[in-house]
């Protein structure tokens, strides 16, 4: 696939359409010079492979030849994301296009490596250099090599929910206060939406558990004024300007070519 930077798109041996190959492939991956046998979607010892299903449907794509590793009754995959697991042993360390780096990155994770090319080292959520994600959902990007818009177990655990996203569900376990993994938990978030502003074109604001949670939440106004119940005087950084425009903020993605100047986390404290 000419649109899928991290699979094997010069591969003679793949099918066009799919990077976890399906049934129609007459040749294992195993026979890829690109791949080899060291593919975590095709591995010839599996006795489950991926090949009948392309979204990896209670298939875990690390399956060994025991098999008992499958994604709906194994205890270390968290969400079934199987780049999200800690303790799985069959993470992606092994394979050559990932060494050791989840896409999915959490705080917690512990391949959590700040020389990843997608992550900023001191934000575990942010992927300000990886050039598919215009600060947009990871799950929602078109062209982004992870993307798993399609995938029936990714709906609705979008860390990055916003409003106009497809799989926006009220109910999101990223977006409740009983969630594991809520923003508040995380060092560089501290319960401040980066999409609070109205003319993010991803604001949350119709979120019924975001809209009361962000102290710098402005419904209507195009910058924080001073009619605005959250002053701009409660931050040090902000001087009666947009939240996303502050320059001392330390954790401004300046490096990002979409992202420029503008901080979805607002301010160190």
């Amino acid at each position: 696939m000419s649109k899928f930077p991290y699979m094997v798109s010069k591969c003679p041996y793949m099918v066009s359409k799919c990077p976890y190959m399906v049934s129609r492939c007459p040749y294992m991956v195993s026979r890829c010079q690109y791949m080899g046998s060291r593919c975590p979607y095709m591995v010839s010892r599996c006795q489950y492979m991926v090949s009948r299903c392309p979204y990896m449907v209670s298939r875990c794509p690390y399956m060994v030849s025991r098999g008992q590793y499958m994604v709906s009754r194994c205890p270390h995959m968290v969400s079934r994301c199987p780049y999200m697991v800690s303790t799985c042993p069959h993470m992606v360390s092994r394979c050559p296009y990932m060494v050791s780096r989840c896409p999915y990155m959490v705080s917690r994770c512990r391949y959590m490596v700040s020389r990843c090319p997608y992550m900023v080292s001191r934000c575990p959520y942010m992927v300000s250099r990886c050039p598919y994600m215009v600060s947009r959902c990871p799950y929602m990007v078109s062209r982004c090599p992870y993307m798993v818009s399609r995938c029936p177990h990714m709906v609705s655990r979008c860390p990055y929910m916003v409003s106009r996203c497809q799989y926006m569900v009220s109910r999101c376990q990223y977006m409740v206060s009983r969630c594991q993994y809520m923003v508040s938990r995380c060092p560089h978030m501290v319960s401040r939406c980066p999409y609070m502003v109205s003319r993010h074109a991803y604001m949350v604001s119709r979120c019924p558990y975001m809209v009361s949670r962000c102290p710098y939440m402005v419904s209507r106004c195009q910058y924080i004024v001073s009619r605005c119940p959250y002053m701009v005087s409660r931050c040090p950084y902000m001087v009666s300007r947009c939240p996303y425009m502050v320059s001392r903020c330390p954790y401004m993605v300046s490096r990002c070519p979409y992202m420029v100047s503008r901080c979805p986390y607002m301010v160190s404290r």
